[in-house]
């Protein structure tokens, strides 16, 4: 985020201080506070029955990053979750055309949970 400030300077050597100021301007870089952001998010995936799908997930916060959890079709998966890590990865071997849908990994810090980051699962039938 960047805060735009004006700043305004009247010369000593003008007689009339109205007409000789000058306009200075300067950006300042603030950083704002927020839930999460994502530097990687999971890849979607093609992969054929019996292969082993991988998605892994990065995320950023301001506060850091406490937990993360991953979730298949909006619920989450059981034993999918960490604390105090920056990257995740889940990893399913074997898929079936059952495990075929939408993964998503979301991180949580002390403002909340962020918007959660996506990836498809697609499976190719033998």
């Amino acid at each position: 985020m960047f805060l735009f400030l004006r700043l305004i300077y009247h010369s000593p050597f003008c007689s009339k201080p109205m007409s000789c100021k000058c306009w200075l301007y300067t950006f300042l870089s603030v950083d704002r506070p927020v839930a999460q952001s994502y530097a990687d998010q999971p890849k979607s995936l093609t992969l054929d029955e019996g292969a082993t799908a991988q998605f892994t997930c990065r995320t950023i916060g301001n506060p850091p990053t406490q937990t993360h959890k991953w979730q298949f079709s909006g619920k989450d998966i059981p034993g999918e979750s960490c604390s105090a890590c920056v990257i995740t990865t889940f990893v399913k071997t074997s898929v079936t055309l059952s495990d075929a849908g939408w993964y998503s990994c979301t991180g949580t810090n002390s403002l909340g949970e962020g918007p959660p980051a996506r990836a498809q699962l697609l499976i190719k039938c033998k």
